[in-house]
């Protein structure tokens, strides 16, 4: 008797690419009901820094560059940078990034910006644009940047004076004035004795008062405190989130028409000596409210400098004038911003 071959006991168990793989039957019968476990391992996290999360530029200024490095210890794998709201004519360049970042390693995005700014000047809420990095195993890293001109809102008020000079590897530098001015009208100084001295246009020490308002403001607040309305107010704002705000100088105002007073030091509308509110906020369009009011500085008139103090006009042929220290002026603070 012819003896048959027994059946073969070979079988395959198929491995799809899941993470689970499903066992067949041998011998062609119902899959049997077992399960077998695929480990994928996933690619260690790791994290991200930024040199800067926020970067001010100036339109049509030098570029500026972020470094983003690797901090965590593991490489950061398939590397992406979205940009989302970069004004036209502004470009990102990622080259140094590849798509792999070792620990430990740096890489930098440098960005230059266009002649338009990220939002209008004037606009009193700007939305910034966004840059966005991150690899496949890393959080998101997200870089908000403005690119401004004069009139533009930045940190808390109207952008007046611009320092494009700073390192690239940070911010701008420069000045704003509020977007609003002080609720009321205040005197200088309520003081019997005048005004601190020291501070007339053509002082150089403590302060050099005809530019340096943040300077005059401190030697103002020590002598007189609270009876120094005008630069106390200014001194004690924390409108915007910052408390750094100061009663501008004779000149961080504007130059002036009137040759009586300041026009030897401010300069004139062609020439003004520095970046100046009538100039950058004004005289291209009143983007700041400012036009038609008389507005407290802190610098005095060397005529009668413990009596008289400059005030500026703001107006298309704009005039400092020299105001007894109690009468009752508007206020609007200034501030620097820095990289």
């Amino acid at each position: 008797m012819q003896r048959r071959p027994a059946p073969s006991r070979r079988c395959q168990w198929p491995l799809a690419l899941t993470a689970m793989a499903v066992l067949a039957s041998c011998g062609g019968g119902s899959p049997a009901s077992s399960t077998a476990s695929v480990s994928v391992p996933l690619p260690p996290p790791t994290t991200l820094v930024a040199s800067a999360t926020d970067m001010a530029l100036a339109v049509a200024g030098q570029a500026r560059s972020i470094t983003v490095t690797n901090t965590g210890g593991a490489a950061a794998l398939n590397l992406n940078v979205v940009t989302s709201a970069l004004p036209a004519g502004t470009s990102l360049n990622a080259s140094t990034c590849g798509d792999t970042l070792a620990t430990g390693a740096s890489c930098a995005l440098t960005i230059t910006p266009g002649a338009t700014p990220t939002a209008t000047p004037g606009d009193p809420a700007p939305a910034a644009a966004v840059l966005e990095i991150a690899g496949d195993n890393t959080p998101i890293l997200r870089v908000h940047m403005a690119v401004v001109a004069y009139g533009s809102v930045h940190q808390g008020g109207y952008v007046f004076a611009i320092d494009d000079g700073t390192p690239y590897t940070g911010s701008i530098g420069g000045k704003v004035a509020a977007l609003h001015d002080l609720p009321d009208q205040v005197s200088w100084s309520l003081s019997q004795l005048g005004v601190a001295s020291g501070l007339h246009e053509n002082a150089t020490a403590p302060c050099h008062a005809a530019t340096d308002g943040a300077c005059n403001t401190a030697l103002i607040v020590a002598a007189d405190g609270a009876l120094a309305p005008a630069a106390s107010l200014c001194d004690l704002s924390t409108d915007g989130g910052f408390s750094d705000w100061y009663l501008p100088a004779a000149c961080e105002q504007g130059y002036d028409t009137n040759p009586g007073f300041a026009a030897q030091v401010c300069g004139v509308q062609g020439s003004p000596l520095m970046d100046n509110m009538q100039s950058r906020l004004v005289d291209g369009g009143d983007l700041a409210g400012l036009s038609g009011k008389s507005y407290w500085g802190s610098t005095s008139w060397s005529i009668s400098p413990m009596r008289s103090i400059l005030d500026h006009r703001f107006a298309a042929n704009p005039f400092k004038d020299a105001q007894a220290h109690y009468i009752e002026s508007h206020v609007r603070c200034v501030r620097a911003f820095k990289p």
